[in-house]
């Protein structure tokens, strides 16, 4: 054992470092890994799998337009150019490859789109994979399964602040927010902010606007003086009676 590699386990037992557990009580050795090609293991640290030079995933990336290996932390593949998606972003204005975790291209301020949104109703940046936007609470996207048509929807208009519209209806709700927003004396458009599929359309929203009676701006109209969140988190409480059961 004095010419191999060793390691000692959390019990005190030392053992070789190929080893896939210690032998004595049995805990996995977690610097062992196995090689995709072969099969065999081999320690996490080596570079290349002894057995079939294979490269270490830990530290080597395959481009995915040509093929070749390259460092992982590197910016662009070697060969091809193309910039290393699982770490950094490449400028849509001046082409220069910087950490996708920034909001804005270092060298000429060019927005992030590739892995940042801002929000439609105020501003707010923020991770392009979340569903909804932390500050204001609209939700970026949603999907409507028509089979299931009666929904309620909130819409919202960057020049109405803190007013949203609660209403419902059997269509698709951006054709509702389409419709409002052609209307003369609309200075903009509306947005939906959220939706929620339901199995009485009518009822449902006779009950929300019940519970929002004291923010309603007009009694015979169906916006509410709220921020957002706090209408959306309204209609997911007073909807759950009428969520569609599948």
């Amino acid at each position: 054992m004095s010419n191999a590699r060793i390691i000692k386990c959390q019990c005190g037992s030392i053992y070789p470092i190929e080893d896939s557990d210690c032998p004595t009580c049995g805990l996995k050795n977690d610097l062992i890994c196995t090689c995709q090609r072969c099969g065999e293991q081999f320690h996490n640290e080596d570079l290349k799998c002894p057995f079939c030079s294979e490269r270490n995933p830990k530290f080597f990336r395959s481009c995915s337009r040509c093929g070749v290996f390259y460092v992982n932390n590197s910016e662009r593949c070697p060969n091809c150019k193309l910039v290393n998606e699982d770490l950094f972003a490449e400028c849509s204005e001046c082409q220069s490859a910087f950490s996708k975790s920034l909001v804005a291209c270092p060298q000429c301020q060019t927005f992030n789109s590739v892995n940042f949104s801002r929000c439609k109703n105020c501003g707010a940046t923020f991770a392009i994979a979340a569903k909804q936007c932390p500050d204001c609470g609209l939700f970026q996207s949603y999907s409507t399964n028509l089979e299931n048509d009666q929904f309620i929807y909130i819409l919202i208009n960057r020049s109405m602040r803190d007013i949203v519209k609660i209403g419902k209806t059997n269509r698709d709700p951006k054709e509702r927010a389409a419709e409002l927003s052609n209307a003369t004396g609309v200075p903009s458009e509306f947005v939906v902010a959220f939706v929620q599929a339901v199995s009485d359309c009518d009822s449902a929203e006779r009950a929300i606007h019940q519970r929002l009676q004291a923010f309603r701006e007009n009694k015979d109209r169906e916006f509410f003086r709220l921020p957002l969140k706090d209408a959306i988190s309204t209609v997911l409480e007073v909807c759950k009676p009428f969520i569609p059961q599948r």
